[in-house]
């Protein structure tokens, strides 16, 4: 914890998305990709005052924080 926030890492043992694809865009239902997962996530820690950020691709990393108050 960091001043009034807490950060959160979310790893996986797997590769991250190529260069230059925005992981937090949300995709149409049918276009093969995956879906509004991680928009979500980011639209719900931003409704929150904190942020979500793709950190690293090999191995994939996220990381959450939010504020405490």
């Amino acid at each position: 914890m960091v001043d009034d926030t807490i950060a959160v890492d979310v790893t996986d043992q797997g590769a991250g998305p190529a260069a230059g694809t925005d992981v937090f865009r949300r995709r149409a239902h049918d276009s093969g990709d995956h879906g509004i997962g991680l928009a979500l996530a980011r639209r719900l820690a931003e409704a929150e005052g904190g942020r979500l950020r793709l950190m690293r691709t090999d191995p994939t990393r996220f990381t959450l924080v939010l504020p405490t108050r």
